[in-house]
C-alpha cells in the first residue's frame, strides 16, 4: 500500500511566531487541524501553513499599548466586519489612558489607568454586556461619577451614562484661563461675568460682579442647582450611586 507524503509538521516540533512566542506541536490531525501549546500552557488549534510562517497569534499578547490583550473566550472584537461596541469601548479606555497624543490633547487623563482584570478584553466584555444602558445610543462609559474624582477604569467604578450626564462635571480649566471656574473677565465692562455651561450652544449667563470671588459664588450656586436638576431628569436611567453623588455635589471653592 502506497504511503502518502509525510506531514511537514509533526508532534514535538517547535516554531516561533511573529509576535516572538515559541509554540510546540502537541497534536497533529491534518494540515488544517494542528494543536499547539504556548509556554504558558495555553493550547490553540491552527493550520500548519500559518504555523510555518509564524502567523499564530497569542491571545495573551499585550498588543494594545503594551497593556491590553484579547484573551481566550467567546466574545468577539468584530461582527459583520465592524468592531463591536464592546471592543470599541474597551479600546477607547486604553487610548485615553496610554496614548501619548491623546494625553497631550486631554491631560486630565494623565494619572488614569485601566485595572489589571480589564487588560483582558474577554473579562471586560463579560462585564460590559451585563450593564444597564450599554446598548443605548449615545450612552458612554464613565469612571468619574460613581466615585467623584476617580482615576481608574474598573468594574466597581464605572457605569454607562447619557452625554448630558457624562459632561456635567467637566472642568474646562484650560479654556477659562486664570479665573475661577465659571468666571470670565469682561474688559469693556470691567466686570467679572458668571456663566454656567448647560450643554446648549451658549452658556447660561448668571450676572456681572465687581470681583471674581462673588462671580464664582454665584456660579457655584447655579451650577449645583443645575446638576441636581439634571440628576432628577435622568434618575431612572443612571446608576443609583451616580444619582446620589450628583445630588450631593458641591463646586470646589475657587483657588
Amino acid at each position: 500500500m502506497a504511503k502518502g507524503p509525510k506531514p511537514s509538521v509533526k508532534v514535538g516540533d517547535k516554531f516561533t511566531t511573529k509576535e516572538g512566542y515559541e509554540v510546540e506541536v502537541v497534536e497533529y490531525n491534518g494540515a488544517f487541524d494542528v494543536i499547539v501549546k504556548f509556554s504558558n500552557g495555553f493550547e490553540k488549534r491552527v493550520e500548519s501553513s500559518h504555523l510555518r510562517h509564524g502567523r499564530v497569534k497569542n491571545p495573551f499578547h499585550r498588543s494594545v499599548y503594551g497593556v491590553g490583550y484579547y484573551g481566550d473566550g467567546t466574545y468577539k472584537a468584530k461582527s459583520g466586519g465592524k468592531h463591536t461596541r464592546a471592543y470599541r469601548t474597551w479600546l477607547n479606555m486604553f487610548v485615553r489612558c496610554y496614548d501619548e497624543k491623546e494625553l497631550k490633547r486631554n491631560p486630565s487623563y494623565k494619572e488614569c489607568y485601566v485595572c489589571d482584570e480589564w487588560h483582558n478584553f474577554q473579562v471586560f466584555a463579560e462585564w460590559f454586556y451585563r450593564q444597564p444602558n450599554h446598548d443605548k445610543q449615545g450612552f458612554n462609559l464613565d469612571k468619574d461619577l460613581m466615585v467623584l474624582g476617580n482615576k481608574v477604569y474598573s468594574p466597581d467604578m464605572c457605569s454607562f451614562v447619557p452625554p448630558q450626564i457624562n459632561s456635567l462635571l467637566t472642568d474646562r480649566s484650560l479654556a477659562r484661563g486664570e479665573w475661577p471656574q465659571g468666571v470670565c473677565y469682561n474688559k469693556n465692562h470691567k466686570k467679572y461675568h458668571a456663566k454656567v455651561n448647560t450643554g446648549s450652544k451658549n452658556a447660561k449667563y448668571i450676572g456681572a460682579y465687581s470681583n471674581p470671588e462673588d462671580a464664582f459664588k454665584a456660579y457655584a450656586e447655579e451650577k449645583e442647582k443645575f446638576v441636581k436638576r439634571r440628576a432628577e431628569e435622568y434618575k431612572n436611567v443612571i446608576h443609583p450611586k451616580v444619582y446620589e453623588n450628583l445630588m450631593l455635589y458641591k463646586v470646589k471653592p475657587a483657588q
